[in-house]
């Protein structure tokens, strides 16, 4: 696979039926590639540094966070679209710090985000 980003790579997400991968750099620029074909299928711009990003299991669903928020979208699918990545909901205020992390439930119904200041 010969694929270039536009500056380091920090974070990385495969979807749960290994089809499709995120890759996004230190800026928040993001590269959604098809593994299949092993061809780059949008980009897309998070405008910030994200601290993780994690698919949902049942597929449907992205979550990211970047400092005090985080954010779900609508998975990207394998077709090119005009919007690869649809925003769903937006959360604001959750922790007084950093949010590091997020995980989700093996059904795909809930999130869990934990934050430097030790609240999760």
């Amino acid at each position: 696979m010969n694929i270039q980003a536009r500056s380091d790579i920090n974070k990385l997400s495969v979807s749960p039926d290994s089809k499709i991968m995120i890759a996004v750099d230190i800026e928040g620029y993001a590269l959604i590639i098809n593994l299949l074909t092993q061809k780059i299928i949008s980009h897309f711009n998070f405008k910030s540094k994200l601290t993780d990003i994690k698919f949902s299991p049942n597929n449907k669903f992205l979550a990211i966070c970047s400092n005090l928020s985080f954010k779900i979208y609508e998975a990207p699918q394998l077709m090119r679209n005009f919007e690869a990545i649809v925003l769903y909901k937006k959360f604001k205020g959750c922790h007084a710090e950093q949010i590091n992390g997020i995980e989700w439930s093996p059904d795909s119904r809930f999130l869990v985000t934990f934050s430097k200041d030790l609240t999760a």
